[in-house]
């Protein structure tokens, strides 16, 4: 174990995803993992409750840790400062505090170009990200500041440089000049 072994980690969007190598492919968990590696109690959120189980259960079987997996989906038409709250209260109740904060969930419409972009697939990346964010540190806040913790906010490569198929790039099309 490592110097961690006294605190507690939440991070959104931790849950296990399996890429078709067979190896782990979600930042969430590969944040999770560094975490458990030091000894850290670990929350994790997600959307999906078996991959919040797998995450556990390795997690747990490979580093000795206790993981509490919560299920949560911050998106438009829910009670999302209930939903957060809830995580937290639970994550509290469970480890006694909260020492990081780790915003780590994005979900967005990939693939999907600019001009054929929803508004409803905009919309569910706002809430995702930006709303997630902002109601998780919110609601963290008390326990961060009591703890002298830390907020890690994670956010996309695409809102600086962009990619095909994402809504911050516009399809590519061939331009004349002049």
């Amino acid at each position: 174990m490592g110097f961690l072994t006294t605190k507690t980690v939440l991070i959104t969007g931790g849950s296990r995803t399996v890429l078709s190598n067979g190896k782990a492919g979600s930042i969430g968990y590969g944040i999770a993992t560094a975490y458990a590696k030091e000894g850290a109690n670990i929350v994790i959120t997600g959307r999906n409750v078996q991959k919040l189980n797998d995450a556990k259960e390795e997690l747990e079987r490979l580093y000795g840790v206790k993981v509490l997996p919560i299920q949560a989906d911050i998106s438009t038409g829910a009670d999302n400062e209930s939903i957060v709250a809830s995580v937290v209260e639970q994550a509290v109740a469970e480890f006694g505090g909260i020492d990081v904060l780790i915003n780590n969930a994005q979900t967005s419409a990939s693939g999907v170009p600019l001009s054929e972009h929803t508004t409803a697939q905009f919309v569910l990346a706002i809430y995702s990200v930006l709303y997630a964010t902002f109601y998780y540190m919110q609601a963290c806040y008390p326990h961060l500041a009591k703890a002298k913790g830390t907020v890690i906010n994670f956010a996309s490569g695409t809102g600086l440089f962009g990619n095909f198929g994402q809504c911050a790039m516009p399809q590519p099309r061939k331009l004349s000049v002049v």
